[in-house]
């Protein structure tokens, strides 16, 4: 039996509708709730997939900040007599 990543990952976030239409995210290990700000099914699900990417890695920040057109922003210089 092969089991894909997609199996094997418990979902955190599922998006739900409200009666008046609007669409919402729970986050399903905390059970908090809070509001997608959109009535489209298809956009809501992409924000809970987008929710659920995980963060970029603190030494791979740069090259994520380049890629979606960020300015790199160098590390401030050391003060002298901390070195």
């Amino acid at each position: 039996m092969f089991i894909t990543m997609k199996d094997d990952m418990k979902q955190r976030y599922r998006a739900f509708l409200r009666p008046w239409g609007v669409y919402y995210c729970e986050d399903l290990v905390t059970g908090k709730q809070e509001t997608l700000k959109t009535c489209d099914k298809n956009e809501a699900y992409r924000l809970v997939r987008l929710k659920m990417k995980p963060l970029p890695r603190p030494h791979s920040v740069c090259i994520w900040r380049a890629s979606i057109g960020k300015p790199v922003i160098p590390p401030p210089p050391a003060a002298p007599g901390n070195v």
